[in-house]
């Protein structure tokens, strides 16, 4: 009966192995075959063509709505999407969507301590490639971070596209818990690993940076971008890490504007092949100059061109021979593919396809590319859709009405490319644009609303302008309210409409503009909410206070409270006022903030190099009565930071003088909560408030 039950277990085992291997996803876009399964992995870009999620979440600043951005066809974040969504504001990360195939996502809920990947309306960028920034403040409480949901104990390998902040502090991974820093830096020395405060495996582990191989003790902390690939003594001793970006929630956080492009962890130690792909792949997309790993020629000689690589049977090419006398074999450009017929053409979109015989043991990317010219390649437009050899099949769109297209079929790895033969076809007429599906609209609330749409297609002519409008009456059109952008983009497009009536009905419906004329999607209707709450757009910004019973000014029955502006006034920090001695009589409590920012502008004059007159002389979302917060104001402002807009851990000014010390004024500090006072002539942030 023991046997049996053996026996039993054993298969079941065995299956349940199989259901996991069956799980991973191969990382073919980042130069690893199926024989490397990751732990996690997290890029800016595609790693594997079986993955179909996400790249990440993203959340707008001005609203908090929340978005999942993908990627495009060639593997790229999806950037176009991204910058529909975020407009001019800013957009922080969210989620990091694990790409492995084990769903073990880096997420932040915390507003506060999200990384940003959008900054005013602009992509942040290393090298041309999108770039995840962390802003923490070393030695507090203020940090940003993705954290894991249950801490990685086993380490047996990490590849890494990173850099620290020029000055900057930071670990390479981080973990919560106050006694464990496994990963210790030390900036002080401008070393990656600190080999005083480093868990042992760590110290001692193999280090390879942008494909060099480097002692522990002269990994440099690096201030540009660079691949990191570490190697732990022993992977499940002190290798433990639960976060990117903070150092046991208080410490050497990674600051300003530190942080990652790509994060990849495994089990257990690459194989020296698979290691040279995986650098070399990530060297050569994210542009870090990552050094080629040379093999010895048949004269003994390190050299790197394959064409003269000693192979395992004494000739050259096709396999390569490392100093230590290990042989694996060498990918060669695959075999010359074939381009299929082209069918279902319209004006935008047309079905091709292409096969391969043999890709030659290598990490193969295959698809169609296209043009209006012939002989096209991989840098016009293309498809992305085989990762071994067999057949495909390519849908090419966004084309244009009435136009001749030449295509090609193509593979290639890191070692080159070939070309198939090539075809020629003539699309049909232009039509209107074509949407898909029905309106979204989420995030409904007293005076505002998101609604998305999708954009199939242009129909085959440039996208002149495309948005949404509504209104209160069914089938509202552009003469209506409208939300629009000259973005020429087809996919996933959204908008938040603002300035909406209280407990009202309205109609919302997408369009889009071409030569042709415009088309609208079917109008999808909502209500708004009853009930303002506080974080959504009006009257010229956010709500950042509602007033309640026992505070000056609140009437029963209605809603009043405070708006603050969605940036700061000030770009740098400013002073109170000039040199102060007498008392301006200004106040602490709700609804004197108004009479404060009079009573001090007429103290220093109208000059915007002053907090309080800086304030009043805003004209905000065509509103023109903003005003310095005075200090139990601005508390409550303070309170409810984590639903507001742009707010920096840093200290900004009140309108109330600090009546037992006449030469200063009371600030709020945004970071640990603390009111205090300061000179007058001291620099603080300002940001305008207007009551409603």
């Amino acid at each position: 009966m023991q046997i049996v039950n053996r026996i039993f277990f054993s298969v079941i085992l065995g299956f349940l192995m199989q259901l996991s291997v069956a799980a991973q996803n191969i990382l073919d876009l980042a130069g690893l075959d199926e024989t490397v399964n990751s732990t996690v992995a997290y890029s800016v870009r595609k790693l594997s063509s079986a993955y179909t999620g996400y790249c990440m979440q993203v959340r707008r600043s001005s609203d908090n709505a929340l978005l999942d951005i993908g990627f495009t066809a060639g593997g790229d974040l999806d950037k176009s999407s991204l910058l529909a969504f975020v407009g001019t504001d800013d957009g922080f990360v969210v989620i990091w969507y694990d790409q492995s195939g084990n769903n073990k996502n880096l997420t932040q809920a915390s507003n506060a301590k999200q990384p940003r990947i959008v900054n005013s309306g602009n992509i942040e960028l290393e090298n041309t490639k999108p770039f995840i920034r962390f802003f923490g403040q070393v030695n507090t409480s203020a940090y940003n971070s993705l954290n894991l949901v249950s801490e990685m104990t086993i380490t047996g390998h990490v590849a890494i596209v990173n850099k620290f902040a020029n000055g900057g502090d930071g670990f390479i991974l981080g973990h919560s818990a106050d006694l464990i820093r496994d990963w210790h830096s030390n900036l002080s020395s401008n070393l990656l690993i600190d080999l005083s405060n480093a868990s042992t495996s760590i110290k001692n582990g193999k280090y390879w940076q942008n494909g060099s191989s480097v002692a522990p003790g002269s990994a440099v902390f690096n201030t540009t971008l660079m691949v990191q690939s570490i190697a732990p003594l022993t992977p499940n001793d002190k290798t433990r890490w639960n976060n990117i970006g903070s150092d046991r929630n208080l410490y050497h956080h990674t600051n300003n504007g530190g942080g990652y492009a790509e994060l990849i962890a495994f089990s257990s130690e690459l194989k020296t092949y698979s290691r040279n792909y995986l650098a070399e792949n990530q060297g050569i997309y994210f542009g870090t100059g990552t050094t080629p790993v040379p093999y010895l020629n048949r004269f003994g000689k390190m050299v790197i061109a394959e064409s003269e690589y000693l192979n395992r049977n004494g000739g050259l090419g096709t396999s390569g021979m490392n100093s230590n006398g290990e042989t694996f074999p060498r990918s060669v450009i695959a075999d010359i593919p074939v381009t299929a017929p082209v069918s279902s053409i319209t004006s935008y979109s047309a079905i091709t396809g292409g096969s391969i015989s043999s890709d030659q043991g290598a990490n193969l990317k295959a698809g169609i590319c296209w043009n209006t010219s012939s002989n096209p390649t991989i840098l016009n437009s293309k498809t992305i859709d085989l990762g071994r050899s067999g057949s495909y099949t390519s849908l090419i769109n966004g084309l244009r009405g009435n136009t001749t297209y030449y295509i090609r079929s193509y593979a290639s790895n890191y070692l080159g490319i070939k070309y198939g033969n090539e075809l020629s076809f003539t699309t049909a007429a232009s039509v209107l644009p074509i949407f898909s599906g029905t309106n979204s609209v989420s995030a409904i609330k007293a005076s505002l609303a998101t609604v998305s749409a999708n954009l199939y297609t242009d129909g085959g002519e440039p996208i002149l302008e495309k948005g949404f409008c509504w209104s209160t009456s069914a089938n509202p059109t552009i003469a209506d309210f409208k939300s629009s952008t000259t973005n020429p983009s087809t996919g996933l497009f959204s908008a938040n409409l603002t300035d909406l009536t209280l407990a009202t009905t309205y109609y919302v419906r997408a369009y889009a503009t071409t030569s042709l004329g415009t088309t609208y999607n079917d109008p999808v209707q909502f209500s708004t909410s009853s009930v303002l709450s506080v974080g959504e757009k009006y009257y010229g910004g956010t709500i950042a206070y509602i007033l309640t019973a026992s505070d000056p000014g609140y009437i029963s029955g209605e809603t009043h409270g405070l708006v603050v502006a969605n940036s700061d006034a000030n770009i740098i920090n400013i002073p109170w006022s000039t040199a102060l001695s007498s008392s301006l009589n200004t106040s602490n409590e709700i609804g004197t903030g108004r009479s404060n920012t009079a009573l001090i502008s007429a103290y220093t004059g109208a000059n915007i190099s002053y907090a309080a007159y800086l304030c009043s002389s805003q004209t905000i979302g065509g509103y023109s009565d903003w005003y310095l917060p005075s200090k139990d104001e601005l508390y409550k402002i303070y309170l409810n930071k984590a639903q507001l807009p742009g707010f920096r851990n840093s200290r900004y000014w009140t309108s109330t003088q600090n009546s037992a010390s006449l030469t200063t004024a009371w600030y709020q500090d945004f970071n640990v909560g603390v009111q205090a006072s300061l000179s007058v002539s001291i620099r603080c942030y300002v940001r305008p408030v207007r009551s409603f």
